[in-house]
């Protein structure tokens, strides 16, 4: 009886328990998630700081760029009005003094003119300095269009937006160019230049040689006003451009960065 009893306790000595593993696998799983997490979140941590890199180091420099030229742009055109401005002066100080010659030796009249002629020649070298910044200016903001469009995957979103830019500025010059006076474009150095010697010698005592004078000062003041004026318009236009692409690609540039620094983590994922 109790040799049975020992070999009831031997048979039930040998079989092997069953373990249960469901604790472990699931504290395995709970520690290789949240090392998954971790790194997650320290990847997202790395983009938000890159992406913040991306405004300091890209956006701002494109911001400050254009805040400068801007207004820059916006003298040049002004600049040309004011000039034609200064044109209509000097021709309407010319017809006064035609009309009226005795006046010329004045010396209290002759400061008029020559105080117009001066403006004239600053307003010239004022927009000759413009021109060159805005050219420069504008150079350097496409330059960091293009940067801020390589960093942000936007590359050929921005490309597509720029061919259309700069063909609406290519046909603004085009019409620019197009709308030169027929006058100017017959203009020829050498024939101005013995015009100018032989109006030199002409007798302003006399009606004929007034209105001779007249009708060459005319054939030249009026065309030049006209296209200095057009030219005006013609930097307006590419100003208004300028700043309309100007929204439009920083927009899309400013929503690419804000969407990668999103506080969902969730939706990086997905």
């Amino acid at each position: 009886m109790s040799e049975g009893k020992n070999g009831n306790d031997k048979t039930c000595s040998t079989v092997p328990k069953i373990r249960d593993y469901t604790f472990l696998q699931n504290l395995l799983l709970l520690c290789f998630g949240s090392l998954i997490f971790a790194g997650i979140t320290e990847a997202y941590k790395s983009d938000l700081t890159t992406d913040k890199s991306l405004v300091k180091e890209y956006y701002r420099p494109l911001r400050d760029t254009a805040t400068t030229c801007t207004p820059l742009q916006n003298q040049l055109f002004l600049k040309h009005g004011e000039l034609a401005g200064i044109y209509q002066l000097v021709f309407d100080e010319f017809n006064h003094m035609l009309a009226n010659p005795e006046i010329a030796n004045s010396r209290d009249y002759q400061i008029v003119p020559i105080s117009v002629m001066k403006a004239q020649s600053k307003a010239k070298t004022e927009l000759q300095q413009l021109s060159e910044q805005v050219s420069k200016c504008r150079g350097e903001v496409y330059q960091k269009y293009e940067e801020l469009a390589l960093v942000t995957g936007t590359y050929n979103e921005y490309k597509k937006l720029s061919e259309a830019h700069f063909q609406i500025l290519n046909d603004g010059h085009k019409a620019k160019k197009a709308a030169v006076p027929q006058e100017i474009k017959e203009m020829d150095p050498k024939i101005l230049m013995q015009l100018m010697r032989d109006l030199t010698r002409l007798d302003l005592s006399t009606d004929e040689a007034k209105t001779s004078y007249k009708n060459h000062m005319d054939s030249i003041a009026i065309p030049v006003i006209e296209y200095e004026v057009v030219k005006m318009e013609s930097e307006q236009s590419a100003f208004k451009e300028n700043q309309r692409f100007h929204k439009e690609v920083t927009s899309i540039f400013l929503n690419e960065i804000s969407v990668r620094n999103s506080p969902s983590i969730l939706s990086r994922l997905f």
